[in-house]
């Protein structure tokens, strides 16, 4: 999005100079007398060491929007919780690893009934759950292994949250 930045110059002329406007950053308000305000959208913050998920869990995820996320170092292509905690499952690809520390219901058995989806390559049937739960168990297994994550997420209030976990 591109705006003008009003600026004197010595000789009385005005030069309106074309800046770029990152529309992450800001929100478009049209005033009723022709104004726009540009509005510095919330950003938070999340450096998580250590299990301390207490911050994260002051925000609604429900109906969120993830922006960006890496695991390690691979970019996610597919931006979704369930499908960001099974590529973490096949990055630590081992069954009894992950049941070990997982705060989520599993089986070790196929189960694919009252919530459950079972991930084949791992032999492991894991119950869905909400954004806000499997987000828990994002970061929760990154950090038992010790799993480098870099997380943008957008909420339904246009909050911004970075969340960025780095290996110890």
């Amino acid at each position: 999005m591109e705006f003008y930045k009003f600026k004197d110059i010595e000789n009385g002329d005005i030069l309106l100079e074309k800046i770029k406007i990152d529309k992450e950053e800001y929100d478009v308000i049209k005033q009723d007398n022709g104004n726009i305000l540009l509005k510095k959208k919330l950003k938070i913050i999340v450096n998580i060491y250590k299990n301390n998920l207490e911050e994260l869990r002051n925000y609604d995820l429900k109906k969120s929007q993830i922006l960006m996320c890496k695991v390690k170092y691979d970019e996610m292509t597919k931006l979704k919780y369930r499908a960001i905690l099974a590529k973490i499952y096949e990055i630590i690809n081992d069954a009894i690893v992950i049941i070990k520390n997982t705060e989520l219901n599993m089986k070790n058995f196929k189960k694919v009934d009252d919530g459950f989806y079972y991930l084949e390559n791992l032999k492991i049937s894991v119950q869905g759950v909400d954004s806000n739960k499997c987000l828990n168990e994002i970061i929760n297994q990154c950090i038992k292994s010790n799993l480098q994550l870099n997380m943008k997420i957008k909420l339904l209030n246009n909050t911004i949250i970075n969340i960025n976990l780095l290996k110890t």
